[in-house]
């Protein structure tokens, strides 16, 4: 593959597919891509990536064409917490209950600089996209979210970490 093929593959098979458009994925000086960090994108792309999550990877276009975008095995694998880290994260997605299960979390979340935060509820696909660099407490914040929602969704609240 040669650079401008490699440099656009997230774009084109991924990025585009699910209507990402305002996406910058950063390379580093050896054309890798980071990945864990230097991906800029608009609160809708973010929503847009978090939905694919919440919908094990498969997206439906505008035609109502289904997809499978990333296989539900990864997105599965990127969001299991590990016992390695103390069941905080899985493979680049943090595990807001904080707690070891065998089953996949109920919310999870995408943390990105200066609290930028995509929340995401698989089992009502509600993403909850935070862009950062507010002066305030996102956990109080989520909290309160999740307690208005249970009420209307029988949701767990997720348990502040100690």
């Amino acid at each position: 593959m040669d650079d401008d093929t490699w440099s656009d593959y997230p774009y084109q098979v991924l990025f585009r597919p699910i209507g990402m458009r305002h996406v910058i994925f950063e390379q580093d000086a050896h054309g890798d891509f980071v990945g864990g960090s230097y991906v800029y994108a608009s609160a809708l792309d973010w929503a847009r990536f978090g939905l694919l999550l919440a919908q094990q990877g498969q997206w439906q276009d505008e035609q109502g064409n289904t997809q499978q975008i990333i296989s539900k095995d990864w997105v599965n694998t990127m969001i299991r917490p590990t016992t390695i880290s103390n069941c905080h994260y899985g493979a680049g997605i943090w595990n807001t209950q904080r707690k070891c299960q065998n089953d996949l979390p109920e919310i999870y979340n995408l943390s990105g600089y200066k609290g930028q935060l995509v929340y995401v509820i698989p089992r009502t696909k509600t993403v909850i996209v935070i862009m950062g660099f507010g002066d305030w407490d996102t956990y109080d914040f989520m909290t309160e979210l999740l307690t208005a929602m249970e009420l209307e969704f029988a949701l767990p609240i997720a348990q502040r970490p100690t």
